[in-house]
């Protein structure tokens, strides 16, 4: 979609209303895709393709006959798009701020393909498991993996940003303390045998 805006619009000109509104759109829609949007996608795809007679999601519907193929064929086609989305915006669209005077927040880093195997693992772990029979093990290798995720932020370049480099580390410290504090009563829990 930039590459036929791009084309529209020529060097010498200057760049029309429309274009100008146009990749604002896309800013905002390659924002949206990246941060807020993938885990409910994710939730809403990982819960249509695991199906089972006793979940409480697919109510009545026969897991893999009839409808549900229907169901099941959309979610491939919305998986094989979000990647398409996420794979394309996360390296070349490292933007936080879409009202900032700088084209680019942060440098290029590996943290947001990091913080996309959690957008995956989360939503999958409380579909298959929605018993909350391995709670546990999720609270652990979630406090891990954030820690593994603030060890890549601090030797990552810092934003260009102060203001988003200050609300990014507070927003992943603060998900690494939660996940210590679930980590400690996941052990607590544990040692009670309750």
């Amino acid at each position: 979609m930039i590459f036929i805006f791009r084309s529209i619009s020529s060097p010498e000109k200057k760049a029309s209303t429309i274009l100008t509104y146009a990749l604002k759109a896309v800013s905002f829609f390659a924002i949206l895709i990246t941060t807020v949007l993938t885990i409910p996608f994710i939730n809403i795809f990982i819960a249509t393709f695991y199906c089972s007679q006793d979940d409480p999601i697919h109510g009545d519907m026969d897991c893999y006959s009839g409808l549900y193929l229907l169901h099941f064929v959309m979610a491939i086609i919305g998986t094989a798009l979000l990647l398409v989305y996420l794979l394309m915006f996360l390296p070349f669209f490292i933007d936080i701020n879409p009202w900032s005077a700088l084209p680019f927040a942060s440098p290029q880093t590996i943290v947001p393909f990091g913080k996309l195997l959690m957008k995956f693992f989360a939503p999958g772990y409380f579909v298959i498991d929605y018993a909350g029979s391995l709670d546990v093990q999720f609270s652990a290798i979630s406090g891990v993996y954030w820690l593994i995720i603030l060890f890549f932020r601090w030797q990552s370049l810092p934003y260009h940003d102060r203001l988003i480099n200050r609300f990014i580390l507070i927003c992943e410290s603060s998900l690494l303390w939660a996940g210590a504090v679930l980590n400690i009563h996941a052990v607590i829990f544990f040692l009670n045998g309750t």
